[in-house]
């Protein structure tokens, strides 16, 4: 961020320590992505802060970039609001400086709020930088700027009004605080989600590769395997295709995408992390290393078709994918050992007039490390949002897991296989098809 090295706006030395400090200096993707929003946000050009500029001019993607299927950007926003969360957590409030960097959810327009802890009794306010006649390059105020309102200048926004008076502020200031508190307070008691999202230890959101999902549509191959994905060895998947045909299906397969109800998840889950005082990580399937499973609680969104670190659960599971149809208009979960009066195996046809869809939810334990894991798997992308509705409706949920407690009120690892409807493309009631307690 050297454009801003010799800038004297507040403003900016707030962006720079932020991007100097060790965390960001450790993701350098991130803070590029920071250094775009500032300089354009105080620049106003509100123009190059859209989804589109974004993915062109700091992702190096080509003038037809699709934000519908591409979700670079978007993923990239949930990972910076985080890591400012963190950065925010982890550093001494004096020194933050006397304004934080906040980044509102759905907005690329960089906000500066007062940092309460560092105003002074006396010298100029902070935010005074927002009189109109003050400049980015040059804040100072003129004589009655004190007796003006504050009003932003271009992108430059405010996270409090000049004219509230001390007490009144710090009378709404410990009133957000009891309800943040109440409100942490009250999620930290969710018998689920309490074991997903720990203060102590990270939890990791493997977001499904779609590429990976045109990669089988295209070619007709297997299902990629785990050994596969992690080498990039597809050569099992592509001897069916035409040899001219192979260096553009293989490049479609690298590209990141992922789908609107995958952001839905992440959106929700970002939310339920913050509420528990949790850190949330959100990471392409791509780029996941065994590493990072080990010393986290996994979530793993969409199947085993998109995410084939899905393998690795597979030994504890009862219901599992069957990979082995050849058909791909057919999904089956195949039952391993079926209860009285169950099949062997559920299956669903994708061409069937009734649309039935399966979603399958698993709390089991991390397969390499100490932590938890939640699987969220569809027989189709509105499986995996059947599924989603379940799990994030504590007026479905919470009855099944009261329903499987133990005596002593904690709940066992679990899986639960629902069925449902695709009505336009849209989950509609489901059912419990049938369910596991795992000791």
């Amino acid at each position: 961020m050297t454009e801003f090295a010799t800038a004297e706006d507040v403003r900016f030395e707030t962006a720079e320590r932020i991007i100097r400090s060790e965390s960001f200096r450790k993701a350098p993707r991130l803070s590029q992505l920071l250094s775009y929003l500032v300089k354009h946000s105080l620049d106003n050009r509100t123009d190059l802060l859209t989804e589109t500029e974004i993915a062109i001019r700091v992702f190096k993607r080509d003038t037809g970039f699709n934000p519908q299927a591409d979700t670079i950007v978007r993923s990239h926003m949930v990972r910076l609001r985080q890591k400012l969360e963190q950065y925010q957590k982890d550093c001494k409030r004096e020194d933050l400086g006397p304004l934080r960097l906040v980044l509102p959810r759905g907005d690329y327009l960089i906000q500066f709020e007062e940092n309460d802890s560092a105003a002074t009794v006396d010298g100029p306010h902070p935010l005074e930088l927002g009189h109109p006649d003050a400049k980015p390059s040059d804040p100072k105020l003129l004589p009655d700027a004190e007796k003006q309102p504050a009003k932003p200048l271009g992108s430059y926004r405010f996270g409090v009004l000049m004219g509230v008076s001390v007490g009144l502020l710090s009378g709404i200031l410990l009133t957000m605080s009891y309800l943040d508190w109440s409100h942490s307070r009250h999620a930290i008691s969710h018998p689920l989600w309490s074991l997903i999202f720990s203060p102590n230890r990270n939890t990791l959101y493997i977001a499904p590769d779609s590429g990976l999902v045109l990669l089988h549509t295209l070619s007709h191959g297997p299902e990629t395997s785990l050994s596969e994905y992690v080498q990039e060895d597809f050569r099992s998947q592509i001897q069916k295709i035409p040899p001219d045909k192979v260096p553009e299906i293989l490049e479609i397969s690298k590209r990141r995408y992922t789908s609107a109800v995958e952001l839905g998840a992440i959106h929700r889950l970002d939310s339920i992390a913050s509420q528990n005082q949790a850190n949330l990580t959100v990471k392409f399937s791509r780029d996941v290393h065994i590493e990072d499973i080990k010393q986290s609680n996994v979530i793993l969104g969409g199947g085993r078709g998109s995410t084939p670190w899905h393998e690795l659960f597979e030994q504890e599971l009862n219901f599992v994918h069957d990979a082995s149809n050849p058909d791909p208009n057919i999904c089956s979960f195949l039952n391993k050992k079926p209860g009285p009066g169950e099949p062997s195996s559920y299956t669903v046809h994708l061409n069937d007039p009734k649309r039935s869809i399966l979603g399958l939810i698993a709390f089991l334990p991390n397969p390499t490390g100490p932590g938890k894991s939640l699987i969220i798997e569809g027989s189709s992308l509105t499986g995996g949002e059947a599924a989603d509705d379940f799990l994030f409706d504590d007026t479905k949920l919470l009855p099944f897991i009261s329903s499987i407690k133990r005596p002593d009120g904690s709940i066992p690892y679990f899986e639960l296989l629902l069925q449902s409807t695709s009505i336009n493309g849209n989950a509609g009631p489901f059912q419990i098809l049938s369910y596991r307690l795992h000791t």
